[in-house]
């Protein structure tokens, strides 16, 4: 599965015949918009960053053009291939993209989803540095395989703010730096897994213990969907596979809430919490 990208600062051509037009937002903060388009025939959409500039993606060749902005910052650039980008050659290719990492404790994989801030990169990289085997980091692939549901390894990086690697120190070298955050390698293990857990994170108060409840099927299944890292695409075929691969998950993979509070002092005891968790 190879995903390759062109750069140009060429402007974008013009939109095919019959591009339809499928998500639309602004971001206030940055003073940026957001347009997301089917781009003629099937697999191809064309994904546009105010600030940074029109990517032409072919999902079902694996192939995206990138016509960016001169004074495109490079976090932009590298939050649209990372996550729309690589979203939607995912789900050409019938993979479901969660918004989650994961990591491998005996073999089992874990998967940790989460809103951005709540920790997910931190905790797996954590989890990686005392004995777990790096698996993903913010985008995990799940596919409806073999009448069961598999997670398959995510990019050969993990991305850090400068607080997280400073307290890490993850031994990778960076792969790309910006204000906010440094990319880094990280060598996932290879192969599909089954999901063993998924968590589901959330802070805690600063003096708060850590705490991991179980969730319903009902409840794991909302989350799960809610928890994608794509919610555009809404065709009848990715709807399908969607509901197909979360309703899987949440009736037969135990899903769980895992609170737990700030400071990278409190790690060990999340450690220990999903450890027990794991032999209860």
């Amino acid at each position: 599965m190879t995903l390759r990208a062109e750069f140009s600062s060429a402007a974008a051509p013009p939109l095919r015949a019959h591009a339809e037009e499928i998500n639309r937002w602004s971001f206030p903060a940055s003073q940026m918009e957001a347009i997301y388009w089917r781009n003629g025939s099937r697999g191809r959409y064309r994904l546009h960053l105010s600030g940074a500039g029109t990517f032409d993606l072919d999902a079902r060749r694996g192939h995206v053009r990138c016509h960016l902005r001169s004074d495109a910052p490079a976090d932009s650039v590298e939050e649209m291939m990372r996550g729309p980008v690589c979203s939607f050659f995912l789900l050409e290719q019938g993979y479901e993209p969660l918004h989650a990492g994961a990591v491998l404790v005996g073999g089992r994989c874990l998967a940790f989803a989460g809103a951005p801030g709540a920790g997910k990169s931190s905790l797996i990289g954590y989890l990686a540095l005392q004995g777990a085997r790096f698996f993903a980091d913010d985008v995990l692939p799940l596919r409806f395989q073999r009448r069961s549901v598999r997670a398959w390894p995510g990019l050969a990086q993990i991305r850090l703010a400068p607080r997280s690697l400073r307290a890490l120190r993850w031994p990778g070298g960076v792969l790309s730096s910006t204000r906010w955050k440094s990319t880094l390698a990280a060598r996932p293990a290879a192969g599909a897994r089954p999901v063993a857990r998924i968590y589901l994170l959330e802070r805690a108060a600063a003096r708060g213990a850590v705490r991991v409840e179980p969730l319903d099927p009902r409840a794991a299944f909302v989350a799960l969907v809610s928890n994608t890292r794509n919610f555009a695409e809404t065709a009848r075929e990715r709807m399908r596979n969607q509901l197909q691969v979360c309703g899987w998950l949440a009736n037969r993979v135990p899903v769980r809430r895992l609170r737990f509070p700030s400071g990278f002092n409190r790690l060990a005891d999340v450690r220990r919490a999903i450890l027990e968790d794991l032999a209860a």
